[in-house]
């Protein structure tokens, strides 16, 4: 009798390992456990000082697709939002081929990237998981959506 397949999991972030960011380091130890028991494959953009890496390798178990993507120095607002446009579409174009996820697995960065794994999640009819990272509680209480300043604290 075979052996049953691994869920496979598609992840999307424009960071990854080796990334210096923090959620490129949070995804990275999250998708190492995860292959543990799953197939998981991370389609994430090209890091900025790392152009000449591989765009397809398998690090710590995880298949890891760099989507062509421009890596400008994110401290300028037009170079940022290039770096953004160009992960996003094309991680949407390689989220929708390939073979069928069982489950969309995305993080905010850049903070749109839900929307995308929104429509690949769709198109393949599995569920969306979004890992809410980025979040800062003082920004709510500056604009009085929480009141109980503690957890900003």
């Amino acid at each position: 009798m075979p052996e049953p397949r691994k869920p496979r999991l598609l992840v999307l972030n424009q960071y990854y390992w080796p990334g210096v960011e923090a959620t490129a380091q949070l995804l990275t130890e999250l998708c190492e456990a995860l292959a543990e028991e799953a197939d998981v494959k991370v389609v994430t953009g090209v890091l900025h000082g790392h152009e000449d890496e591989p765009r397809r390798l398998v690090h710590g178990g995880v298949e890891i697709v760099r989507v062509p993507s421009t890596s400008f120095e994110r401290s300028k607002f037009f170079a940022r939002a290039s770096n953004y446009v160009t992960y996003l579409t094309n991680a949407f174009v390689r989220g929708i081929r390939g073979p069928r996820p069982d489950v969309v697995i995305c993080m905010t960065d850049p903070p749109i990237v839900a929307d995308v794994a929104l429509l690949v999640a769709r198109r393949y009819r599995t569920p969306l998981v979004v890992i809410s990272q980025d979040v800062f509680p003082e920004i709510a209480v500056q604009l009085k959506r929480l009141e109980n300043p503690a957890p900003s604290a």
